[in-house]
């Protein structure tokens, strides 16, 4: 993919802006900030896959940066959804002679480790979603027993041989169990 060059500017030196992922929060500072970046820039590249992956258009545009061309993004949590792929985008970024400009990180320290703690917030949040979304499986305990056993020890219960100390001896579960079942 080649990304157009900025016109008004000479080739050397293109600002390019970048409007990422939308995260999972339940605030509009994301779509504010997103709107900031397209206003700024001249190139606006538009991310167009829906969740964070190899295919992503952040890692074509960063392999497109040139030395001294300068990336522009809202915020960090646009640029990856775990450090380690937030570290690695940065370094590819500096080792290309390119910068990269945080909107929500201007000024003194407290807007960086503002700007890291939000990160930080939509990490855990993004791995809670994904962790819900792939456990589909039933909640609770597994029955002890399979209605089979369970007709087993009815059975053998109604015959009058057994006591509930020696049904739950010999199927190996508590007394308890052994009640439940006898009372169905």
């Amino acid at each position: 993919m080649n990304l157009p060059n900025n016109p008004k500017k000479d080739d050397s030196k293109n600002e390019r802006g970048y409007i990422g992922i939308e995260p999972y929060s339940k605030k509009d500072d994301s779509k504010v900030s997103q709107e900031l970046v397209r206003k700024r820039c001249e190139i606006v590249i538009e991310e167009k896959a829906t969740w964070f992956s190899k295919n992503m258009t952040i890692d074509i545009v960063i392999r497109e940066l040139n030395q001294g061309d300068k990336l522009i993004i809202a915020s960090l949590i646009f640029l990856a959804n775990n450090l380690s792929d937030l570290i690695r985008r940065v370094q590819s970024i500096e080792n290309q002679g390119a910068t990269l400009e945080v909107l929500d990180i201007r000024g003194g320290l407290l807007n960086y480790l503002q700007a890291f703690k939000d990160f930080n917030a939509y990490v855990a949040s993004s791995k809670i979603k994904a962790g819900q979304s792939k456990s589909k499986k039933r909640q609770g305990r597994k029955p002890v027993l399979s209605s089979i056993s369970e007709k087993g020890i009815k059975s053998q219960w109604n015959s009058g041989r057994f006591t509930i100390s020696k049904l739950a001896e010999t199927w190996h579960v508590s007394r308890r169990t052994i009640k439940r079942i006898i009372e169905k």
